[in-house]
């Protein structure tokens, strides 16, 4: 799913398909087709996007917004087609730098103070959590398979995994710091997911590539590079970068 922002204050949601053409059992040809969803006027004053996340699940549809540096809007659909919306901010003296939604109906967003706030999308979105990576901006998130972890990158090239846990005798449920990887050195640019287990990958602003598995922490792969790279993405299969 793609969501497209443009400087007057719309969104447009996509959804692209990819579907490989075969013959005599070889792949031939991948076929692109793009499927609009909608084109919503997401803001009334029409001010330019920055920044937006769109995923669906099913019938429901999930998408955040930034167009100033201190507030996020968020835009989700449940199975009727009913729409709600709500505008969240962040502390003062804060700003966002990265953004993500959850197919489990979730959104969080990373702040140049290296915060990430998290927020439940129900009848109202909720801010359930906010959790300090560390000192650097965050720069990057992704939600891993299953869309209840997520792995948040920082401009010094730090990693970490965080997901919701009881954290109390009582059962109240609290963001919890999975893991902490090694750094890889620069700052993470892009973090790509693998859809089959807890395999992702990150690049970075020297060039690095880094393919890790978030429950063991093993890193599995290191490509090197001498330029950013501001792009990554895992094959269906997980078996090509």
């Amino acid at each position: 799913y793609v969501a497209l922002g443009t400087s007057d204050g719309r969104v447009a949601l996509l959804r692209v398909s990819f579907l490989p053409v075969y013959e005599a059992g070889a792949l031939k040809n991948v076929t692109v087709s793009l499927d609009e969803r909608a084109i919503l006027k997401f803001d009334a004053a029409k001010r330019p996007l920055q920044r937006v996340a769109y995923l669906e699940d099913g019938d429901r549809k999930f998408l955040a917004g930034q167009v100033v540096d201190q507030e996020v809007k968020l835009w989700w659909s449940d199975p009727s087609g009913a729409a709600k919306e709500a505008v969240v901010p962040v502390a003062p003296g804060q700003k966002v730098t990265a953004l993500r939604v959850g197919r489990a109906g979730t959104a969080i967003a990373g702040t140049d103070r290296g915060e990430v706030y998290h927020w439940e999308l129900g009848d109202t979105a909720t801010l359930t959590d906010v959790s300090k990576t560390g000192d650097a901006p965050v720069t990057a998130l992704s939600y891993l398979v299953g869309n209840h972890t997520f792995i948040a990158g920082t401009q010094d090239g730090r990693l970490s995994a965080w997901f919701r846990a009881p954290v109390s005798a009582e059962g109240t449920l609290g963001m919890v710091r999975a893991i902490d990887f090694g750094s890889q050195g620069a700052a993470i640019t892009d973090i790509t997911t693998s859809t089959r287990d807890r395999t992702f990958a990150t690049a970075s602003a020297d060039g690095r590539i880094v393919l890790r598995h978030q429950t063991s922490g093993r890193t599995l792969l290191t490509l090197p590079g001498t330029a950013a790279v501001t792009t990554v993405v895992l094959s269906p299969r997980s078996d090509r970068l």
